[in-house]
């Protein structure tokens, strides 16, 4: 805390912790114009901030000063006008934020990467608020479902697809929030959407009390599994299909049929059946 002479910008007092923190002694600091502990760039702006002052108290912001030892802190500033000794002065309380400040700095950067990696996810990512409005949705969501950035935030996904679909997604968000667990299913998107196929992830984000507050959800494309899942499917039914056919014409034909391998017989017919006088 200090005192500082309006116009001239001397310091007029300061207290212990002042002294303490600066690194300044009291008598260095009433030979100090307050300009002298900002870094040099932030002077002009000063300047201008204390010559258009207006009286009373007001809170000044967040500036950086200089320590006598050259090292720059970041602190947060209220300030009143008041008289001191007979003087037009202000009376400054600083409170040191560094640490928050370094702590808000690094707590950007992980939130700026963990974005950056959700925009750029190969999968559709959201986050929606109990209502099943959307407040986030990734550049593949875009993508996906054809919609612009930005454009469907504060909507539902019945302002996005067909009433059908929606109705199914609503109803998986309201289980989400009702029981607080997550979900997993493997759901078939209407026509207009870029998957055909895709399991569906849904999980509750809750706040430091435990309330669900928010809808998380991942939608992950299995269009290529699942056809190939299918053609599979589809493969296996036409060979059991054909391997039927075959046995009830070899059943019909009057002449004895079998097949072995290694000596064993692996396949008959009636006719050979009852030719071997076998069962």
């Amino acid at each position: 805390m200090w005192v500082y002479e309006l116009g001239s910008l001397v310091f007029l007092e300061v207290n212990q912790a002042a002294t303490q923190n600066y690194g300044y002694t009291r008598a260095e600091f009433l030979g100090m114009r307050i300009t002298d502990i900002r870094p040099p760039e932030d002077v002009p702006k000063l300047v201008e901030l204390t010559a258009n002052r207006p009286p009373g108290l007001r809170y000044v912001g967040k500036w950086r000063h200089r320590l006598k030892s050259g090292a720059v802190i970041d602190v947060d500033i209220s300030s009143s006008t008041i008289e001191f000794g007979g003087r037009p002065a202000v009376l400054v309380v600083a409170r040191d934020v560094t640490q928050q400040a370094q702590t808000e700095a690094k707590l950007r950067e992980v939130e700026g990467r963990f974005l950056a990696l959700i925009q750029n996810a190969p999968f559709v990512t959201y986050v929606k608020d109990t209502e099943g409005r959307y407040v986030f949705y990734n550049r593949e969501s875009e993508r996906v479902f054809r919609i612009g950035s930005d454009q469907h935030i504060g909507k539902t996904i019945r302002d996005v697809t067909d009433p059908g679909f929606a109705a199914l997604v609503n109803e998986m968000d309201r289980k989400v929030v009702a029981t607080g667990e997550p979900m997993v299913t493997e759901m078939r998107f209407p026509r207009e959407v870029e998957y055909e196929w895709a399991v569906v992830i849904k999980f509750p984000i809750r706040d430091e009390s435990g309330k669900v507050v928010a809808i998380g959800g991942f939608d992950i494309d299995t269009t290529k599994q699942k056809h190939a899942e299918l053609a599979l499917a589809t493969s296996e039914a036409q060979r059991q299909a054909t391997e039927q056919r075959f046995r009830r014409v070899f059943d019909l034909v009057q002449e004895g049929i079998w097949i072995h391998v290694g000596g064993k017989v692996q396949f008959a017919n009636p006719a050979a059946a009852r030719l071997f006088g076998a069962k």
